[in-house]
């Protein structure tokens, strides 16, 4: 609903709107998504003298980010794949701009979950799944480096937030900020200390 609203608000703001198919097949975006922050948990907690300036006590850390760097460790050898279907996954992501100025998608998959939903203490295998499914729009440009934005546009029946996540070609982030501008004037975000 919040979508097709800010489409239409778009429309009558004299922008030109237009559905397109999701550009990045989602099952080999989510591999990605884990084997790069596999890579930076691997990183930060294996080499945290050096990126942190401290010590980390990997035993104290929760299942989620263990589980990446473990993740990371098993399959390093495959890990300069990983970064070249990355690369064209941003070069593919970046022809679509060439037609169009901005790309509009939700922000997440799905409403905002109940507390607890990604607990710390749920196993790597179970968060994992849960995470990169409900955050799978955010991850495509994790992956590509696209500019992107989400604005607070709307909210659902519960009166929770519901985001609308906008991305434009590298170095276009003046349109982002310009577009952020122009649609909460139109349309001012709700604070989260005002009713519904």
């Amino acid at each position: 609903r919040v979508q097709k609203e800010t489409a239409q608000l778009l429309e009558t703001l004299g922008h030109r709107v237009e559905p397109i198919d999701f550009p990045i097949e989602a099952d080999s975006m989510v591999g990605l998504f884990l084997d790069y922050y596999g890579f930076l948990a691997y990183m930060t907690t294996r080499f945290s003298r050096f990126t942190l300036k401290a010590k980390v006590n990997r035993h104290e850390l929760e299942p989620f980010t263990q589980g990446l760097s473990e993740r990371f460790r098993k399959n390093v050898l495959n890990f300069p794949a990983t970064v070249r279907r990355m690369k064209k996954l941003g070069r593919e992501a970046m022809t679509l701009f060439e037609e169009f100025d901005v790309i509009m998608t939700p922000v997440l998959a799905h409403k905002t979950p109940q507390i607890g939903y990604l607990s710390p203490k749920i196993p790597f295998e179970e968060v994992s799944r849960r995470a990169v499914h409900f955050a799978l729009y955010c991850g495509m440009y994790n992956i590509t480096g696209n500019p992107a934005m989400s604005l607070p546009l709307g909210t659902d029946q519960n009166g929770m937030p519901v985001g609308v996540q906008f991305a434009a070609a590298f170095g276009m982030d003046r349109i982002l900020l310009e577009l952020a501008y122009e649609l909460e004037e139109a349309k001012p975000f709700r604070r989260m200390d005002q009713a519904v």
